[in-house]
């Protein structure tokens, strides 16, 4: 056997590899060569005796797909590859895998195990190679929130710099919420950083009342129970990567957005 070996423990569906004595494993046989992760396709068009086609962006649609090895350092039984493969196989959902390992303790793949084959030595069985095929083009950090808080009854206009380290080169969006105050009616939020998209706002709405924003599955939550898409000027919110200048005018105690950043790892 030539190449190189590399062991570590894994979790699926918050449980640990250790649970069935397995490891991932990774059997080289010289240099070998993984997709980087978020591909990209080109979307455009060709036209007769117009050799240059027009383009019209990219996509960032193809999946992340990669192998990897579970092996165990001793020869599995009928009834441990049941247990095993009912763990990892047939799921009716994307599952939860991460790797772990100190460099990549807080990212974690969404995905589904596809398919795999049983791995013989002297026919005895000594573990699967799995094929993943996740719900993305890359790896997830775990959401992380930034929380602001205004403690007087006041009408604020504060300027926030907020940093998007996120691998995706689209929009990233968050989930916002907002708390008014005795005082706070309305609540506005321009990113100055991006002409493209205009203020998200809410007018009319009531003192004291919490609303909760989901900027990707567009969906409002209010603390009062009442539908308030009435009192939104349906312009979600999003952020550009790197540095986005936020600008927040209302009468708020607290302001708060969740951030799940997309990592690319490769395969």
């Amino acid at each position: 056997m030539s190449g190189s070996f590399w062991a570590k423990s894994f979790i699926w569906n918050d449980v640990p590899s250790e649970y069935y004595s397995l490891t991932v494993s990774n059997f080289d046989i010289g240099v070998i060569s993984t997709s980087a992760g978020s591909d990209v396709e080109i979307i455009e068009q060709e036209i007769y005796r117009r050799p240059k086609p027009y383009f019209f962006g990219i996509s960032q649609r193809p999946k992340l797909e990669f192998d990897f090895t579970v092996t165990s350092e001793n020869a599995l039984s009928a009834t441990d590859r049941n247990l095993i493969e009912s763990w990892l196989l047939g799921n009716m959902n994307y599952g939860i895998l991460q790797f772990v390992s100190c460099d990549m303790d807080d990212v974690y793949f969404r995905g589904i195990l596809s398919k795999a084959s049983n791995i013989y030595t002297g026919n005895l069985n000594y573990g699967l190679n799995l094929h993943m095929i996740c719900d993305s083009p890359w790896a997830w950090r775990y959401p992380i929130t930034s929380n602001y808080i205004y403690p007087n009854n006041t009408i604020v206009n504060v300027n926030i710099p907020y940093i998007n380290r996120s691998a995706n080169n689209d929009y990233t969006k968050p989930i916002i919420q907002f708390i008014l105050n005795t005082i706070g009616n309305s609540f506005k939020l321009t990113n100055l950083s991006d002409t493209t998209q205009g203020s998200f706002e809410f007018t009319a709405l009531s003192p004291s009342e919490t609303i909760t924003v989901n900027n990707d599955l567009e969906t409002i939550v209010s603390s009062t129970g009442l539908y308030r898409i009435s009192k939104f000027n349906k312009n979600w919110f999003y952020l550009i990567p790197g540095l986005n200048n936020l600008n927040i005018q209302s009468g708020i105690g607290t302001f708060s957005m969740t951030v799940q950043d997309a990592v690319k790892l490769g395969g």
